[in-house]
């Protein structure tokens, strides 16, 4: 499948609009990143859903299919691939781990979060630190912003690309990034 005409893309618009889960068990993280996926790539791809990736017909059936019942995750054997290597609790976890999970799995091209850290040195630049195309890039609240009280997106990138001194930049000019805002704010030192 790779587009569907334009009254089809407002049928799975309006599906998506009365989809609902249940969370019997803390499955709020995983409910509001499954979420958010869907209305992403449907917002981005127009009657296109090769953004969308190889597991497009998984996730229209998805949609369709719980457009007036409840969803419950962890019975879905789609989502049930996506948490096997967290092991066998089912219990609370990190949305960012479950958006790096749900986010590998999905193979979109859409979303590509890689980025390297570098440093100039004499001789050219040394790469110091990078991240993988899934994970989504963590933002600090460094100590200073978090005294003003109020923040910006923007200046959060902008601490994220100087940090420790060093140059960060994503490697590709990919549609969608995904970005985690550490819910911990940093002391001045470092802690």
């Amino acid at each position: 499948m790779r587009a569907l005409p334009s009254n089809k893309m407002m049928e799975l618009k309006a599906a998506l609009c009365g989809l609902s889960f249940t969370n019997d068990r803390n499955w709020c993280y995983g409910n509001s990143t499954v979420y958010n996926a869907l209305w992403t790539l449907l917002c981005l791809s127009g009657e296109d859903l090769s953004f969308w990736g190889p597991r497009q017909e998984t996730l229209i059936s998805f949609i369709c299919r719980h457009a007036s019942t409840m969803a419950t995750l962890c019975n879905e054997s789609w989502f049930q691939v996506v948490l096997r290597d967290w092991g066998n609790s089912q219990s609370q976890q990190d949305s960012a781990e479950c958006t790096t999970h749900l986010l590998a799995w999905l193979s979109s091209p859409a979303f590509n979060m890689r980025w390297e850290r570098r440093v100039e040195l004499a001789d050219g630049f040394q790469v110091c630190d990078h991240n993988s195309e899934h994970a989504p890039i963590l933002l600090h609240i460094p100590h200073d912003i978090h005294h003003i009280g109020h923040c910006t997106l923007t200046e959060l990138v902008r601490v994220w690309s100087q940090e420790q001194s060093m140059c960060t930049a994503l490697l590709t000019a990919a549609p969608c990034i995904c970005v985690s805002i550490d819910r911990h704010r940093q002391t001045a030192e470092g802690e």
